[in-house]
């Protein structure tokens, strides 16, 4: 990937540096989507990201407000939407293929991890057991909201660790950790916590097989 605009720092340097004005806008060579990437997200130079316009919803106002580590691609347009106090963290060689993440607070994913199309983490979910008032609040709030984002409940940090792979079409909710190693068959409902090395599936999910 090569990006005009902006400032990249070289990789002799300090590949994951905590210090990028967010003032600047990292734009991609050819890209269709003008408006470019936030400064305030930090990537390695061998970080493969095909459209800009998976930052279009990216509402952070954290200094570093996302980092994507060493060999990790970014295909088919994923989307990463996140209010203003909200970060994401990816780490290395990992594969994100078509998914959604919203961040409020922190989603957090590992190395070596591949995520399938459809794929949607969530730190925040709104709560159905809400009146009908509270969500004609919310979609008040929304309507007003310069961003067109709004937070739709408290938020939950998600931690997902090395090696996890998710199939298509599956929803990572709140507050879930995923252990290492484990996969996630497709269109599961990840609603509880995820041990390490285990199949996990179904609408709700389980645990279907032990992989140690």
């Amino acid at each position: 990937m090569q990006l005009l605009g902006g400032t990249l720092l070289p990789s002799s340097t300090n590949r994951m540096t905590d210090k990028l004005p967010d003032t600047l806008r990292h734009h991609i060579e050819h890209d269709w989507y003008k408006l470019g990437i936030p400064g305030n997200v930090v990537f390695d130079p061998s970080c493969y990201l095909d459209t800009s316009y998976s930052f279009s919803f990216f509402n952070s106002r954290q200094p570093v407000a996302m980092k994507i580590g060493y060999a990790t691609g970014n295909y088919k347009h994923s989307c990463f939407m996140t209010g203003e106090e909200g970060i994401i963290e990816i780490g290395s060689y990992t594969i994100l293929n078509g998914i959604n993440i919203i961040s409020n607070e922190l989603v957090k994913i590992g190395n070596h991890c591949m995520f399938s199309w459809g794929t949607v983490i969530t730190d925040t979910i709104i709560n159905p057991l809400s009146s009908a008032e509270e969500r004609n609040a919310l979609l008040s709030g929304l309507a007003h909201s310069s961003s067109r984002y709004i937070a739709l409940g408290k938020p939950e940090p998600v931690i997902i660790a090395d090696n996890v792979w998710v199939g298509f079409d599956s929803i990572i909710m709140p507050g879930v950790h995923i252990g290492e190693g484990s996969i996630i068959g497709c269109k599961t409902i990840v609603y509880k916590n995820v041990p390490s090395n285990v199949v996990f599936t179904g609408n709700p999910g389980k645990i279907v097989k032990y992989l140690k």
